[in-house]
């Protein structure tokens, strides 16, 4: 017992990004499924919310080993804010689907359909960024998936700006315009925090690589 502690310990926290990467990717598919098969709500609220479960769990379980890690891959600040953000975009993809099922919407509008799927391709970057993460070796290549991330929230903006302008101009329903406009939101903060965990992986990369 005494010699364990005198040795430092070292912890592989890869498996648990992966897994919780490849539970967000899960909830993103879960979503853009739902938009061409919306009688599936019911279904997919419980898949969310059971993915959203297991990346809590993760998170958890990451941080506990933070506690007792001596060696790390990169600063422990890093990993700590890498899981906790994973753990927050789980959480918006459950409330995005909890409120698309409690607001009965169903035929959403084509620009926001648009930012759901854009919310899969910055999914799709994360994930091959996390795999790079593990050598630091190929950092031109996840800078330029960071790059790739910033311009799909670039390009989010602008459809959010369509959707409100139009939801303004012809949804006559106030209750109607601000459900969809929540939701619409909602995508978007998500968009956002892909973007934020891109510069938490950009600054990794200029300071380990």
């Amino acid at each position: 017992m005494m010699l364990t502690k005198l040795f430092p310990k070292e912890k592989d926290f890869f498996p648990i990004f992966n897994q919780m990467t490849r539970g967000l990717s899960a909830s993103i598919s879960e979503l853009l499924d739902l938009m061409d098969h919306p009688e599936n709500i019911e279904v997919a609220v419980l898949k969310i919310r059971n993915l959203d479960l297991q990346a809590e769990q993760l998170a958890r379980q990451s941080i506990e080993c933070l506690h007792d890690t001596f060696i790390t891959p990169f600063d422990r600040r890093h990993i700590f804010q890498f899981v906790t953000q994973l753990g927050q975009m789980s959480t918006l993809a459950r409330i995005i689907i909890e409120k698309l099922q409690a607001y009965h919407l169903i035929n959403l509008p084509i620009e926001l359909i648009e930012i759901t799927f854009k919310c899969g391709q910055a999914c799709s970057f994360l994930k091959q960024m996390v795999v790079h993460l593990q050598n630091l070796k190929r950092p031109d290549e996840t800078l330029q998936l960071c790059l790739n991330i910033y311009k799909i929230r670039s390009t989010s903006e602008e459809l959010f700006f369509k959707v409100s302008k139009d939801l303004y101009a012809h949804e006559l329903d106030i209750k109607s315009l601000m459900k969809f406009k929540e939701i619409s939101e909602d995508f978007v903060s998500m968009i956002r925090k892909f973007e934020g965990i891109s510069f938490l992986i950009e600054e990794i990369v200029l300071e380990y690589a």
